[in-house]
């Protein structure tokens, strides 16, 4: 099984989440300790879509394991409420091409809804 190991790209800022009220979007959550993981992670305060988010590298075997967050920048989502959709997010300014190329080809092959997406919201 996958795990994030020291990988933080959902939380640097390229996905979009609310902690205390406040939106924070492009400048990273201010709980992640870059290169290691979340500050809070055992702490039941820990926003609520951080723990039901699971990026499609960590969820689906079908991705390749070279494109790992932290390898390519580039967030690859299975959004839970919509099993017709993959999507993939920058996690800091570009989406990586091979990724993209990636997901374009295995939406066509699997029936699914590509979008490409600037900012994902995590409630």
């Amino acid at each position: 099984m996958r795990e994030c190991g020291s990988c933080t790209k959902c939380c640097e800022g390229g996905l979009s989440i609310k902690i205390n009220g406040q939106e924070i979007y492009g400048k990273g959550c201010p709980l992640v300790l870059l290169n290691k993981g979340c500050s809070i992670y055992e702490d039941p305060s820990r926003p609520s879509g951080c723990h039901t988010f699971s990026c499609g590298w960590l969820k689906n075997p079908d991705v390749p394991e070279e494109f790992k967050p932290d390898l390519v920048d580039t967030i690859i989502i299975f959004p839970i409420n919509d099993p017709n959709l993959i999507g993939v997010a920058p996690a800091n300014e570009k989406i990586s091409p091979e990724v993209l190329t990636w997901a374009n080809t295995y939406s066509k092959e699997n029936k699914l809804e590509l979008y490409v997406q600037r900012k994902v919201y995590l409630p």
